[in-house]
């Protein structure tokens, strides 16, 4: 019998999981201990405390398209833009990237930490729901529109949403007045302000 790609992907992800559990045992995590103590099963929102943003992605990915449609009308994704479910683990692995690299004090401006395959229908998506126009994850911006994008649908809140537009604003602000004009543009392309504008719209929706 020919081994199934989908099946073994399942297991991996499976056994990433377990590692986790194991690992998060052994640091002497309460919640995990607990569970493991009253000789019961770890609870789903247990798990979510010890995996990480990959090993969530991953889990993601393997759901069945149902469930994966399911979880992104749960986040509010556009439906019309989300027919085989697989914008979730999309949006889960470019924060992934993000995440890894500032966790690791990679350099992110230039977002080289991008795989430069990132979904065309993620992009479409985004541009048809915000306004914000020429989104392509090869720039910093980009990935704010998406940050936001995910915190409205979380339901956090406008002025929490303006505040971080603003740091935002006032870092560019800052490189603005410190670097060359040159140096400025590279990080900062000509239509940065107006894709702020833009989300700022959104924000106010």
């Amino acid at each position: 019998m020919r081994k199934s790609p989908e099946f073994q992907r399942r297991l991996q992800v499976h056994d990433q999981i377990f590692t986790a559990l194991t690992r998060a045992y052994g640091s002497n995590h309460n919640v995990v201990q607990h569970f493991y103590h009253q000789d019961e099963a770890v609870p789903i929102w247990a798990i979510f405390e010890v995996v990480s943003l990959g090993q969530f992605g991953s889990l993601v990915a393997c759901c069945d398209m149902p469930i994966k449609v399911e979880i992104g009308n749960a986040l509010k994704v556009n439906v019309s833009f989300n027919s085989d479910g697989r914008l979730t683990e999309t949006i889960i692995f470019l924060l992934r990237d993000l995440r890894n690299a500032v966790a690791h004090n990679n350099v992110v401006f230039d977002t080289r930490f991008n795989p430069r395959h990132t979904s065309n229908t993620l992009m479409r998506c985004l541009t048809h729901d915000t306004g914000v126009q020429n989104i392509t994850f090869g720039v910093i911006i980009d990935y704010l529109v998406l940050i936001a994008y995910v915190l409205k649908h979380l339901a956090v809140s406008q002025a929490e949403l303006r505040a971080l537009l603003r740091e935002f604003r006032a870092i560019q602000n800052d490189f603005d007045r410190q670097m060359p004009m040159p140096i400025y543009s590279q990080v900062f392309h000509t239509d940065t302000r107006l894709k702020l504008e833009q989300l700022t719209s959104f924000i106010a929706r």
